[in-house]
């Protein structure tokens, strides 16, 4: 995936959504406008893309949450338009260090609106080794079993 551009298009085309002059047509240009937002401090558009079902804290809770985080850069690892998902990071500036927050975010169209659902977890990878008891619960051990 291609990495997040800011240009004067993108700029003026977020503009036109945090003004309701016209509305994402995807999850993935909510998600580029959301990070946008969460750059420029447009908390109140990030309040009213967040669906409502699943946003458990205030506009006032957002604010205070970034009031030290300056975001700095947006990474598109992924997006599945059928699953109306985005995978990214986020690279942002706290404390002086350069830190990472990544996500697969899940969306949900409501009344022909695009809105943020939520985070999904990302599947835990383990690395077995072959002399480890396999985890299919046969006895065996693993190179005999399931790692052949």
């Amino acid at each position: 995936m291609k990495n997040y551009i800011e240009n004067e298009e993108s700029i003026a085309k977020f503009k036109e959504f945090f003004n309701e002059i016209s509305n994402p047509s995807s999850p993935l240009e909510l998600m580029k406008s959301r990070y946008f937002a969460f750059k420029t401090n447009n908390y109140k558009y990030l309040y009213d893309t967040h669906c409502e079902e699943t946003r458990n804290f205030t506009l006032e809770d957002l604010e205070n949450s970034n009031k030290k985080v300056e975001w700095v850069d947006l990474k598109i690892l992924d997006y599945s338009e059928k699953e109306e998902t985005v995978t990214f990071i986020a690279y942002y500036r706290e404390n002086m260090y350069i830190c990472e927050h990544k996500e697969k975010s899940k969306f949900k169209k409501i009344n022909d609106k695009w809105l943020y659902y939520g985070v999904l977890d990302f599947p835990k990878q383990i690395k077995i080794k072959p002399n480890e008891p396999c985890p299919c619960g046969s006895g065996k051990k693993y190179k005999k079993c399931c790692g052949k």
